[in-house]
């Protein structure tokens, strides 16, 4: 918690500082979604996320932070996962805005830190635990009333360790991308993402190319406002993909990203799919396949509803038998939150959160948990 406040420098404005804790008291069978395990056991379970923030008139910066335990009483000790997130946004001027980002995970659950990078789960890492970091920046430059571009910079290091393996893996990825405003409702464009991912496992030839795989995935883009109510962002191209393992090789595929959204006056939904390629720790630079729903109700002034589901199809692209054991998976999470205010800074709630994992050489694995939980809010 020091390095929050210790991000503040001398004589600057005031942060604000806001947090909120949550005690839970549950009942989990699986967390941690191993093979071949379904025994289950009651939890105490608690979480705990600070917030740093300041905005002006032309920025916006967070500093927060999450730490997560749960307690089984039986059967499993207990599970922990602990992140840091920073971010800054930037107006330059009326036509040009920017930011960056960094980020640190660390977790021996996955489906208790809400990761929703759904690779995580296949990573081999399931009763282990990872670490990433992660850190970025993005412009985008408004260049006429109808022209627009946009660049986004991102690089990731994972590391897994479970059952006696340890791996690393380091991913550069780029995207750029241009849209034309045709009318009020309807913008057209291209997009173009680049990826370049490297892994010590792969480099079993020795070879300078060994560990190196690279993607590019040029698409064309679609916006369009369909209603007051409903949005769509959609891309489709081609991903073409090099390998570069002892048996070097190339393929290509459909590529594509579609998110709809509605915004009603007491609830929101998103639906969202996209085939690309992703990074793991073991099973090199993936094809993955994915689609999800959010969803949130107010049903009053004093409670809501909300539902996530995500399921990801993930497989090695280039077809290499070495790694298809670790890349070939079939991937599901999902989540159900009722929470009821009491007062500003008081609330109740149940929540239940599910995972379903199943790998081409390792057999599947359930997970179930649900809990009822107090919240409190600070500042």
């Amino acid at each position: 918690m020091a390095l929050l406040f210790a991000a503040a420098p001398v004589g600057a404005q005031p942060l604000d500082f806001s947090a909120t804790v949550d005690a839970h008291l549950g009942y989990a069978v699986n967390p941690q979604l191993v093979t071949g395990e379904d025994a289950g056991s009651g939890y105490g379970g608690i979480t705990v996320s600070p917030l740093l923030s300041k905005a002006t008139s032309v920025s916006q910066t967070t500093l927060g932070g999450t730490y997560s335990r749960e307690q089984y009483f039986s059967n499993y000790g207990h599970t922990e996962s602990e992140s840091v997130t920073f971010n800054h946004n930037q107006t330059f001027s009326e036509y040009l805005r920017g930011g960056v980002n960094a980020g640190y995970t660390r977790s021996n659950n996955l489906l208790l830190n809400g990761n929703e990078d759904l690779v995580q789960l296949g990573n081999f890492a399931t009763g282990g635990t990872t670490s990433i970091l992660s850190a970025g920046a993005n412009l985008s430059w408004q260049a006429t009333g109808k022209d627009s571009f946009t660049a986004d910079g991102n690089y990731i290091h994972q590391k897994t360790d479970n059952f006696g393996f340890s791996n690393t893996f380091d991913e550069y990825v780029a995207d750029v991308g241009y849209m034309r405003a045709l009318n009020a409702r309807t913008k057209i464009g291209v997009r173009t993402n680049v990826t370049f991912y490297h892994s010590p496992i792969q480099n079993f030839g020795g070879g300078p190319e060994g560990g190196n795989n690279r993607t590019i995935g040029p698409a064309l883009a679609w916006q369009q406002i369909i209603s007051p109510i409903w949005n769509l962002d959609a891309d489709v191209g081609i991903i073409f993909q090099h390998s570069g393992t002892p048996f070097p090789s190339d393929s290509k595929g459909l590529g594509f990203h579609a998110r709809l959204c509605g915004t009603y006056p007491r609830s929101t939904i998103c639906f969202s799919g996209a085939r690309q390629s992703s990074g793991s720790a073991f099973g090199g630079l993936r094809q993955q396949l994915t689609f999800s729903v959010t969803y949130t109700y107010r049903l009053t002034e004093l409670s809501s509803f909300s539902l996530n589901g995500i399921y990801s199809k993930n497989s090695n692209g280039n077809g290499n038998g070495i790694n298809n054991a670790f890349a070939d998976s079939d991937v599901f999470r999902g989540s159900i939150d009722y929470n009821r205010k009491l007062t500003d800074r008081l609330s109740v709630g149940v929540e239940g959160r599910g995972g379903y994992l199943k790998r081409r050489s390792f057999g599947s694995a359930r997970s179930l948990a649900g809990s009822a939980y107090l919240r409190v809010k600070i500042g």
